[in-house]
């Protein structure tokens, strides 16, 4: 497992977490800035399934290694310059005794293989964890997120006794028992490992984890970091643009509805994209985004994230007594 650091001059090191390290003068930031040439909000850092990345925000340019950037992909040892600091990117790779799975798999006529918190990818590209020559990188993405187990397509998908193709992007909760079907290949979730007492149920009678008491989504000059407080632990996420734009719909929508509301496609599209032509498949893909950074971010996307059934409306998995700030 890799921890991905930022170093400070001062020796100091501050964590890459799930809603990434935001750089700037603003006393919202996790590491604040004195120049006067820096940006409220001049640069965020957080990782990605590539490693992390660095998206340039303030007006004064956000350098790599020299080079000015609108955003990068790091490598370990790094430097980011902003008015004011330069830091380096370190990561630390965990060694020592295996910890027992949350989640056990089996390869139908191969294998098996443990998925915890950290993300496992099936398919053929040279950095997958199990490896099928015949399919694409990262064909499924496997990843435990809040005592679920979640699968990220790559490709087209057959999941459990629905003989529908699920469609590529799609990220969907699965249970014990439940079948993947991915080419030619038969991938199975068997019993959980660790979470075993605590998630024995099939994936549509998965045990919700709550909601969240309290939500705050805090706008960027490029995307958003989502703070929440579940069961009383604090998690956070980093989203993209668009993503921020459906967040702030569902938490705050537009009369007559309320927070926690199913909230109309039309009214979804008109708030999210004005005056665009948008239809209800370019919502599904933006809620598979969506939903897939929560879960890369350790959180229960589908559950935060709900789509009526059939589709048509979509609502925040929040309660009426939820503590909702926006930024």
């Amino acid at each position: 497992m890799e921890t991905w650091w930022l170093c400070l001059p001062d020796e100091s090191k501050v964590r890459v977490a799930g809603a990434g390290v935001l750089i700037g003068r603003g006393l919202d930031c996790d590491v604040v800035l004195h120049d006067p040439q820096a940006s409220r909000h001049h640069a965020l850092v957080h990782v990605t399934p590539e490693g992390p990345h660095v998206v340039a925000m303030g007006r004064a340019p956000t350098r790599v290694g020299g080079e000015a950037v609108d955003g990068s992909t790091l490598a370990e040892g790094d430097r980011i310059a902003v008015p004011g600091l330069e830091v380096s990117v370190q990561v630390e790779r965990a060694e020592g005794v295996q910890q027992e799975p949350a989640w056990v798999m089996r390869v139908v006529g191969g294998g098996m293989f443990g998925v915890d918190e950290s993300p496992l990818t099936l398919g053929g590209g040279p950095n997958d964890d199990v490896r099928f020559d015949d399919l694409p990188p990262a064909a499924l993405r496997l990843q435990s997120a809040q005592q679920r187990l979640f699968v990220e397509l790559g490709m087209e998908a057959v999941i459990g006794r629905n003989p529908k193709p699920h469609q590529v992007g799609e990220v969907l909760p699965i249970g014990p028992g439940t079948v993947i079907v991915v080419g030619g290949h038969r991938v199975q979730v068997m019993t959980s490992g660790r979470l075993h007492t605590d998630t024995t149920v099939g994936p549509q009678d998965n045990a919700r984890p709550g909601s969240p008491t309290q939500v705050h989504l805090q706008t960027l000059p490029r995307g958003a970091r989502l703070h929440l407080h579940i069961a009383g632990t604090a998690h956070s996420a980093y989203v993209s643009d668009e993503c921020r734009e459906l967040l702030a719909c569902l938490l705050k929508p537009p009369a007559p509805y309320w927070a926690g509301d199913l909230v109309p496609d039309s009214t979804v599209l008109n708030t999210v994209w004005p005056g665009k032509e948008k239809s209800s498949a370019d919502l599904n893909l933006l809620l598979h985004m969506l939903r897939r950074d929560l879960v890369r971010a350790g959180l229960d996307g589908v559950e935060l994230v709900r789509r009526a059934p059939g589709g048509g409306a979509t609502q925040m998995g929040i309660g009426p007594h939820t503590e909702i700030r926006m930024s």
